[in-house]
């Protein structure tokens, strides 16, 4: 696969980073994402750009499981995260294609 051009419909794509990344990840249950090689590399890679997230971000984050918004839409039901994140808007967007008839 080119790397300076979108892929060809049918295309693979082999990462063998990625893989292993994602493997460690499943393998841990997720534990290596927030601590360990990965979470170093992780805030390492953001160091070097700029950013400011630290080993200790990732190690100190916990998920705040919540219930869903949701949206009836074309005879389903779709359900989305409340904010602070993005879903409200999607929500939003169905309810109003409904309202048009689309």
């Amino acid at each position: 696969m080119s790397r300076t051009a979108a892929p060809r419909a049918g295309e693979l794509f082999r990462g063998a980073g990625h893989a292993a990344t994602l493997e460690a990840i499943a393998d841990s249950h997720g534990k290596a994402f927030y601590s360990g090689a990965l979470a170093w590399r992780i805030a390492a890679h953001a160091r070097a750009h700029g950013g400011a997230l630290t080993e200790g971000d990732l190690a100190s984050h916990r998920a705040d499981w919540c219930g869903t918004l949701a949206q009836p839409f074309a005879g389903s039901v779709v359900h989305e995260l409340p904010p602070n994140g993005q879903g409200i808007a999607a929500l939003m967007a169905l309810g109003m294609l409904q309202a048009l008839g689309l």
